[in-house]
């Protein structure tokens, strides 16, 4: 079974901070998503639902009819994001569920970075391949994600390039 796990950098990292939560810097991602989940063909896609890639990747498998599992790190984590964020985050968690897909809560209890991180190696222990949009930086959570799944021997497609070349 081919299963896609996720990992990739936040908007501010993606795109300048004027427009990094922008509905068109979204549209992109998930644009570039969907290429490469056409490409893949999974079966399934695992994603940590973080702004950014996470919530791209989700909404192109969703439109692909792809069941996705979404591995929350912990119950609120969206609480601190933009309002506009918020609502579209709850709006694709009903549509998993509604969809064949899975919400797992990762850790009990609030935000810590620690539940950040076991939120990432949850991903890539229940995954064949990992989908990154990684621009190859040693530090960071996506770093880490990365190198948990060069290390548990994962194929990493990372599609960092093509982000920045369009």
């Amino acid at each position: 079974m081919k299963i896609v796990g996720v990992t990739g950098h936040r908007p501010q990292k993606l795109a300048p901070a004027n427009v990094c939560y922008s509905d068109e810097v979204l549209k992109q991602l998930t644009r570039l998503a969907l290429i490469h989940l056409r490409k893949l063909e999974p079966c399934q896609v695992i994603t940590g639902m973080a702004l950014g890639w996470d919530c791209a990747i989700a909404i192109a498998a969703l439109h692909l009819e792809i069941p996705v599992v979404a591995a929350v790190p912990f119950e609120g984590q969206e609480l601190q994001w933009p309002e506009q964020s918020q609502i579209r985050y709850k709006k694709i968690l009903r549509k998993i569920s509604a969809n064949n897909g899975e919400i797992v809560i990762v850790s009990q209890g609030g935000y810590s970075g620690e539940k950040m991180l076991l939120r990432d190696e949850y991903i890539v222990d229940n995954s064949k391949i990992i989908l990154a949009l990684w621009d190859g930086g040693a530090s960071g959570g996506t770093a880490h994600t990365v190198k948990y799944a060069k290390k548990k021997k994962l194929d990493i497609v990372n599609v960092w390039s093509d982000w920045t070349n369009r």
